[in-house]
């Protein structure tokens, strides 16, 4: 399948749009730069602060255009990332997403963790910075989930 990644932000989300997107092209998936040769769309993005809420409500809405025009286009799901479940707000938060977009949530979460924090400052995914912390095994979890719908959605188009 073509996937086009859309990744906003900061310089941490092109470094883990970078380590999905490996991981797709890994499992024999292509990337393509424009979203309208997309099977597969991904928007990348955080929501820390207005204007990054307002670009990334933009860009998904820029995508349902996509859809209109190629009605194969699945949303494949919805990450929570840098969560905390020490933290209330995150917590009614991911509460609400997993309320409105049921099975479409993500069973992995990405938690906040140092060595995420850290990879950036050293240019590297943090599979390659420190591959054993608890963020490098969550997206290595999120690696395998993605691919699983991803393969999930090749063969149910596959069947129609």
């Amino acid at each position: 399948m073509n996937i086009a990644i859309i990744s906003l932000g900061c310089p941490k989300n092109q470094v883990d749009a970078d380590v999905f997107c490996h991981a797709l092209i890994k499992a024999g998936h292509q990337t393509v730069a424009d979203p309208e040769q997309a099977d597969i769309i991904i928007v990348n993005t955080c929501g820390f602060i207005q204007s990054a809420k307002e670009e990334a409500i933009e860009n998904i809405l820029m995508a349902c255009q996509y859809k209109q025009q190629n009605p194969n286009l699945k949303v494949i799901g919805v990450l929570r990332v840098m969560y905390s479940p020490r933290i209330s707000l995150q917590n009614l938060v991911s509460n609400e997403l997993i309320q409105t977009f049921g099975a479409v949530v993500f069973d992995t979460v990405i938690p906040r963790n140092v060595s995420l924090a850290e990879a950036p400052s050293f240019g590297k995914p943090v599979m390659y910075y420190k591959k054993t912390s608890t963020g490098a095994k969550a997206y290595f979890d999120f690696g395998r989930e993605l691919i699983r719908r991803v393969k999930d959605e090749v063969q149910a188009a596959q069947k129609e």
